[in-house]
């Protein structure tokens, strides 16, 4: 892939998540990129990030990041906007009360046209107060 600067390289990477084509994900990142989740946790790697998206599909299957802004320095991008879906697990259908939607920022460093480091920022207390309602309900 040829240099690209931080905010288109950024820009693909989100279409590609709102596509939820893990596969264009792959494609876009690093051998060796590592992506920080909203809790802070790391995923490392091209074959780890693919599957954690595979996986975050199936759980929110219509997940979506609406971007506002776009920021750019040199090989990084900040984009800020709105994330948003729907908890789908334990076999249950979407229902309306599972859909949450926070304010989201991205931080996208590029390096060699590829995506080295993705940082998600977003409040995920709306999607764990959803998992606990069924938690606690014992769904």
């Amino acid at each position: 892939m040829t240099d690209i600067a931080a905010g288109e390289a950024a820009l693909r990477i989100i279409a590609a998540i709102n596509r939820h084509q893990a596969d264009a994900i792959r494609d876009l990142v690093a051998e060796d990129c590592v992506l920080f989740d909203a809790a802070g946790a790391p995923i490392k790697g091209r074959g780890a990030i693919e599957k954690g998206w595979l996986d975050y599909f199936e759980l929110m299957p219509d997940y979506a990041f609406r971007c506002d802004n776009v920021m750019e320095s040199g090989d990084t991008a900040l984009l800020a906007g709105v994330g948003s879906g729907t908890l789908a697990s334990y076999g249950r259908r979407l229902k309306d009360e599972d859909h949450w939607e926070v304010p989201t920022a991205w931080k996208v460093v590029v390096e060699a046209g590829l995506v080295r480091e993705l940082h998600v920022y977003q409040d995920n207390k709306p999607i764990t107060d959803i998992l606990g309602k069924y938690n606690k309900a014992g769904e």
